[in-house]
């Protein structure tokens, strides 16, 4: 072989050992945005989950005060008609 073929193999070598370099830092973020993306889902999943265990301790006392306010059938004691009536009739008892 001749010198120029020399160089131009020695060149070759460095530009691959060059590129795998490249090549493996790529992998590397690769695989770490893999596992960010892991972290990132699971803690949003958990929190869902610790959000619901939060809400169902709560959601008896609401389902209290619904029954309290429909009578426990579901139906409105009070329309919005009997509220302004009951507010007049306050209102006479205050101005007698």
């Amino acid at each position: 072989m001749d010198e120029e073929t020399k160089m131009l193999l020695k060149e070759e070598v460095q530009i691959a050992k060059e590129n795998n370099n490249m090549l493996k830092v790529l992998v590397r973020g690769h695989k770490i945005n893999m596992i960010s993306r892991a972290v990132y889902w699971t803690f949003i999943i958990l929190s869902f989950i610790g959000a619901g265990y939060f809400i169902k301790s709560i959601l008896p006392n609401f389902n209290g005060v619904l029954d309290a306010y429909t009578g426990g059938d579901g139906t409105s004691q009070s329309s919005v008609q009997d509220l302004k009536e009951s507010q007049m009739k306050l209102l006479e008892e205050l101005s007698n």
